[in-house]
């Protein structure tokens, strides 16, 4: 994942130039994803709730947790990292 490459901290201070200039190769797609994941201002269901669109913050994948970046991202379901290892496992080289 882009975040994970980056290494980037919910905590930490402001990124040296070095990976500023590197994220801002990105995409934009690319980008939005970035910003929100780091800020908690993205489509998961614990922001949107926050906003009053959805009734439940419950994780749409396993129902366990919250969905929020740290749960979707940094400490991965057992249901997204499964996906993620079956997309793996079935794209073509």
């Amino acid at each position: 994942m882009v975040l994970c490459a980056l290494n980037i901290q919910k905590n930490s201070k402001v990124p040296k130039k070095e990976k500023v200039r590197e994220i801002l190769l990105y995409e934009r797609k690319a980008l939005k994803v970035i910003v929100g994941m780091n800020t908690g201002h993205s489509s998961l269901w614990k922001h949107l709730y926050t906003l009053g669109k959805v009734s439940k913050t419950d994780c749409r994948k396993c129902g366990m947790e919250e969905e929020t970046a740290h749960h979707s991202v940094r400490m991965p379901c057992n249901q997204i990292h499964q996906d993620k290892i079956v997309r793996q496992a079935t794209q073509p080289t």
